[in-house]
């Protein structure tokens, strides 16, 4: 398939299946970070393109990719969107004049015990060349089952959020931490040049279902640090002030232009979508589902929004659920190079 500039969009796509490719690509590039975030990209471009009159099914390809990839030469994945593809209408995508929609995401890995899904909140925008939005990278839904360990690894120029609203995820570190995030607690891993740390569930520990949030800085190789605190109680049809800026007044921060809330939303009730002066806001239901727009707009379980224009927007719930919403300016400083945060 080629875009109307000329061109071929993806040439490294292949009809087969996790199972078969990743043995022959794992070892290809030094972080299997690096595999991680780009075969799922590369099963959802798989899914978009495949049978295109280009399409070139290797994992040869996929290999050479990932190489330029880590040597920063590769060009970037585009969505259909930036071309002036259409998706169906039928898989749950809606445009609004002022706040763009998105249905679950189909890009995903499943590693048994470890099950992550990728929403990159710039995919959501037409026309928009980043799969992440300003400094907001991506926002991973990840789940652990009982008794899952991921080992000792190390992320650098990224800063990793992890909100967890119900459970435990355990983390240890080089620096000696041996740490506990839950309901009330939020970490956020200011990688920098680089911190290694592990994530595990105890086998007594109920399954885990969080989410990982990565934010750009706005400088690269910033001295790594750890933030874990506990986090005022969440009241109900009210949303809590989490992270942002490091000049903000929130309880923790990250190094770039980003804030985070959380709300508890009973069926039935409303409240407007966090706003900031110049900035846009990336809306994410994490359970339930909820209208914006009088109606018009709907938004479903781990469906998003994005809000690009200014004025108000509020939110009615369905039904009982939980949202989280970031104020992103798109025009900040980034940086690129982070493990998967890119």
């Amino acid at each position: 398939m080629r875009h109307p500039g000329g061109g071929t969009i993806l040439q490294f796509l292949t009809a087969g299946s996790i199972s078969e490719c990743e043995p022959s690509v794992r070892n290809t590039v030094s972080s299997p970070s690096y595999f991680l975030i780009n075969w799922s990209r590369y099963c959802w471009a798989r899914t978009l393109f495949v049978g295109g009159p280009d399409c070139v099914c290797s994992d040869q390809l996929f290999r050479d990719y990932l190489l330029k990839l880590e040597h920063n030469r590769a060009e970037p994945i585009y969505h259909p969107r930036s071309y002036g593809y259409q998706m169906d209408d039928s898989s749950g995508t809606q445009t609004q004049p002022r706040i763009y929609t998105a249905p679950r995401t189909e890009i995903s890995q499943n590693q048994g015990k470890f099950r992550i899904h990728f929403n990159f909140p710039g995919r959501v925008l037409p026309d928009h060349d980043d799969h992440g939005y300003g400094p907001l990278a991506t926002v991973v839904e990840s789940f652990m089952d009982p008794g899952t360990l991921i080992r000792m690894h190390q992320h650098r120029n990224e800063e990793i959020i992890s909100w967890v609203p119900d459970g435990v995820m355990r983390h240890e570190d080089r620096q000696n931490n041996s740490l506990v995030t839950d309901r009330d607690h939020l970490m956020v891993m200011n990688a920098g040049s680089g911190f290694w740390h592990a994530e595990e569930t105890y086998e007594d520990d109920p399954p885990l279902r969080m989410l990982q949030i990565f934010v750009r800085p706005h400088t690269l190789d910033l001295e790594p640090t750890i933030q874990h605190e506990p986090i005022p109680d969440s009241m109900p049809n009210t949303w809590r002030h989490l992270f942002g800026p490091d000049d903000s007044d929130a309880p923790l921060f990250v190094r770039n232009d980003v804030h985070f809330y959380d709300c508890q939303l009973d069926a039935g009730r409303t409240v407007r979508l966090p706003s900031h002066s110049d900035w846009d806001t990336y809306v994410y239901v994490f359970e339930g589902a909820v209208t914006a727009d009088d109606g018009a707009v709907t938004l479903g379980y781990t469906e998003s929004g994005l809000v690009t224009d200014e004025g108000e927007v509020s939110l009615t719930a369905s039904e009982d659920s939980i949202l989280v919403a970031f104020c992103v300016d798109p025009d900040a400083q980034i940086t690129r190079q982070g493990t998967i945060g890119r």
